[in-house]
């Protein structure tokens, strides 16, 4: 009798220590394969306006505080107005949880968020996130100059019309879009290097006398208007 007892105690042994096994093999419910990231995404808050500076004409210095839920790192940000990009893709940023300030250079070859009432940025996260916040240009640091060299000519063409013949000097990459003479905008098409650009418009017919000195509004693509004088030849 105790010969048939004992095979089946080891048995029963056998079979418990197999079920254990396999439990402890199984994933359990609170480790699972996939990554919880998107229900526990950051959340991040604007704290005020970000400050931007414009340092012409390399590169905008964006000021920004903002709120974070949890530790993450910013790696990259841009600002994109009508199309044109601009981007800093070596950002290297570590949030903490918390309201935290930092600084983003974002580079420029010209001053084209000028005149703009809100300028959004976006950061990129390191969790895939993508977040947009907004700010002011608040002020130029080394800023861009345009002005007109000596005094120009404004000279009769053949056909009847007059042609601006001056010289302007630049520190940037800027387009002249438009000629002011009296209560008249002649449209324009020219661009602007950094260096002294001699330049010339048709300004079509217009009341010039000989010999007088006249003041014109040179209108850029940038907002600023520049003033120049020529004389009537």
């Amino acid at each position: 009798m105790q010969s048939k007892v004992l095979p089946i105690v080891g048995l029963i042994v056998a079979i418990v220590v197999i079920a254990v096994a396999v439990v402890l093999l199984l994933p359990h419910g609170s480790s699972s394969s996939y990554s919880p990231i998107s229900s526990q995404q950051t959340k991040i808050t604007q704290v005020g306006d970000a400050k931007i500076y414009y340092y012409s004409p390399e590169y905008y210095q964006f000021g920004i505080g903002l709120n974070s839920s949890s530790a993450v790192k910013v790696t990259s940000a841009y600002v994109e107005i009508n199309g044109q990009k601009l981007e800093n893709d070596s950002v290297n940023i570590m949030l903490s949880p918390g309201t935290n300030f930092l600084v983003i250079y974002i580079p420029s070859n010209s001053s084209v968020l000028s005149g703009l009432s809100e300028i959004p940025i976006t950061l990129c996260l390191n969790d895939g996130q993508k977040v947009t916040l907004y700010g002011k240009l608040c002020g130029c640091y080394i800023c861009n100059h345009v002005y007109g060299v000596g005094e120009g000519a404004l000279v009769k063409l053949n056909n009847g019309t007059w042609e601006l013949y001056a010289k302007i000097s630049s520190n940037i990459n800027v387009d002249l879009i438009a000629v002011e003479f009296g209560n008249t905008e002649i449209p324009a098409e020219v661009q602007l290097h950094p260096g002294v650009n001699s330049i010339s418009v048709n300004l079509g017919n217009i009341c010039v006398v000989a010999g007088q000195s006249y003041n014109l509004d040179l209108v850029l693509n940038n907002g600023q208007v520049v003033t120049i004088t020529a004389e009537g030849e």
